[in-house]
């Protein structure tokens, strides 16, 4: 049985357990690059076996520091954008209300024009799949962006059937 209504925030278990992936990836991120600057001395002295080896550590490193740039730079742009953000569901009622910095927004089929899905193609094993944000447009031409850290998009695609809904996709969500 569905709650009558839901409040979201960003502080629930998913934000912590991103914000602690956040945090391993940037300690590995550290300890990648001194090893690595560590490692760059050997390379005129060594033999050619360990050049290629090193050649190939680089380029594990670099697509591993990109990947994690990536990774933070989503998390943080997701933080700031929903740090003072509360959402509230009403799946009885078919609301969705809004408080972002003391301003309060409320959405229904009479006042939405259409929600967008900005949703991820990457699988479950790349740690970037799951950023993604609903975008909910309304007639008086207000938009307002929910992302992942709070509210998943499932939450919002089954109710308000009324309202026309469009699923974008991509690789990698960033914020506009």
């Amino acid at each position: 049985m569905t709650p009558k209504s839901k409040t979201y925030t960003l502080i629930n278990s998913k934000f912590l357990l991103t914000s602690l992936l956040f945090l391993l990836l940037s300690l590995v991120s550290i300890l990648c690059v001194f090893s690595g600057i560590k490692l760059f001395s050997i390379f005129f002295n060594a033999s050619f076996k360990i050049k290629f080896f090193l050649v190939v550590f680089y380029f594990v490193l670099f697509y591993l520091l990109y990947r994690c740039v990536q990774f933070a730079h989503l998390y943080l742009s997701y933080f700031w954008h929903d740090k003072s953000t509360r959402i509230v569901i009403d799946y009885q009622n078919e609301t969705i209300t809004t408080i972002k910095n003391g301003t309060t927004s409320i959405f229904n089929s009479d006042n939405l024009k259409g929600i967008e899905f900005h949703l991820s193609t990457t699988n479950y094993k790349n740690f970037l799949y799951d950023f993604g944000y609903t975008k909910l447009y309304s007639h008086d031409g207000k938009e307002i962006i929910i992302t992942s850290l709070i509210v998943k998009y499932s939450s919002i695609e089954n109710i308000l059937n009324s309202v026309k809904k469009i699923k974008k996709l991509d690789e990698v969500i960033f914020l506009p």
